[in-house]
């Protein structure tokens, strides 16, 4: 995997006053399909067309606690959220890369798991797959 520059990683957990116990052996979520991405891809489209689809900029700065809450705030109320990373990122492939760990640091998200469905350049496509059929919108 590529390393990225120190102001892109994401901080680190703060320490814990026990020894840190072996991590649960969390299954990975399933990948999405090409035709589920395609899916997504035309969804997006048409909500920017529309004037709809939510965007959220990474700042130079990097993924700050703030930026990761509202990333968050805005997966959990659109689902699909379009991640612009212009200054952020100084190569294209590191926005591949960076969209990778921001979707992996959201694995955690509390209502489902998150994933990349395309990177463009420095614009990164993120869905989150809602686990509770009653609250989710986009259906793949």
């Amino acid at each position: 995997p590529a390393v990225l520059p120190s102001r892109h990683r994401l901080a680190p957990p703060p320490p814990t006053a026990q020894a840190p116990s072996p991590p649960a052996a969390e299954a990975a979520p399933p990948s999405l399909t090409s035709k589920q991405r395609t899916s997504l891809r035309s969804l997006a489209q048409r909500k920017l067309s529309a004037g709809t689809l939510t965007s959220v900029a990474l700042g130079a700065g990097g993924a700050s606690d703030g930026f990761l809450e509202d990333l968050r705030l805005a997966l959990r109320d659109h689902e699909v959220v379009k991640l612009r990373m212009g200054a952020a990122v100084e190569k294209k492939s590191e926005a591949k890369a960076l969209a990778k760990e921001l979707a992996g640091d959201m694995l955690r998200h509390p209502e489902g798991a998150v994933h990349v469905v395309q990177v463009v350049g420095h614009t990164a496509l993120l869905y989150l797959d809602k686990t509770d059929m009653k609250t989710k919108k986009v259906v793949v």
